[in-house]
């Protein structure tokens, strides 16, 4: 699912923030090879913020730039 938003009403970092309010990579409904946890990204800024925002949470994954 691609999610477009309107930076004036909503940071790109209070996304990554509702991302991992509502979803746990660690969750077993997500474990094996069937679903895979993806954040992707389309600026340098959002590849930041991302990052951080993964390595904060202890979470693990890949992040693509588009």
């Amino acid at each position: 699912m691609r999610v477009t938003f309107d930076s004036s009403k909503i940071t790109y970092a209070d996304l990554l923030d509702f991302f991992f309010d509502v979803h746990t990579p660690a969750d077993p409904r997500w474990a094996g090879t069937q679903y895979r946890s993806a954040i992707f990204v389309y600026t340098p800024e959002q590849r930041q913020l991302a990052q951080q925002a993964v390595q904060s949470r202890g979470a693990l994954g890949k992040m693509v730039a588009i």
